[in-house]
């Protein structure tokens, strides 16, 4: 894997170089790569000492420029429709301009999610229901319950509606229906 050295082991590198020292027993005496002190060297007699400083604007990945349109759509489109998920968004974007390159809906959402983007929790909140007092006295509150396909001792599907105070639970009254 790639690794930055200090600077002054890239100082001791061009050092030992300019003592007369083989790349190779550079390499083996700072437990630097070959191939690194190659390249150092090289910078070195191309650029002089602006050669030996690292180079972080090369680091990571490099963005094409239709993916960064991609991401500005996908952003106004989260701009004006909160409420829209991306991949909704996405196919969206893909009907109505099916040649644009896309990426996979998971780097959209990594990099909303980084600029602060993706408001909307994932599971948001349920709203508090209306749930009325239970009854105080009998007759206050009854209850209508219906039982239905209910085959009888005679073989004969049926069902049948009884009527229940909340209060007290008992039934006030029952009545049976032929199917």
């Amino acid at each position: 894997m790639a690794q930055s050295y200090s600077f002054t082991v890239r100082e001791d590198v061009i050092r030992l170089h300019e003592a007369g020292h083989s790349m190779v027993s550079i390499s083996l005496e700072l437990g630097i790569h070959y191939n690194t002190v190659r390249s150092l060297v090289k910078r070195y007699k191309l650029q002089g000492r602006d050669g030996m400083y690292p180079r972080y604007d090369r680091c990571g990945r490099t963005r094409s420029q239709s993916s960064e349109l991609s991401y500005r759509l996908v952003r106004w489109y989260k701009h004006h429709h909160s409420g829209w998920g991306v991949a909704y968004i996405l196919m969206h974007i893909r009907e109505k301009y099916p040649d644009l390159a896309m990426c996979v809906s998971r780097v959209y959402e990594r990099r909303l999610r980084a600029d602060n983007l993706l408001s909307m929790p994932r599971n948001p909140p349920l709203l508090n229901k209306y749930h009325p007092p239970t009854s105080v006295l009998p007759n206050d509150t009854w209850q209508v319950d219906a039982k239905e396909q209910i085959v009888t001792l005679d073989g004969k599907p049926s069902c049948y509606l009884t009527f229940t105070d909340e209060k007290t639970g008992s039934v006030l009254a029952a009545h049976v229906f032929p199917l």
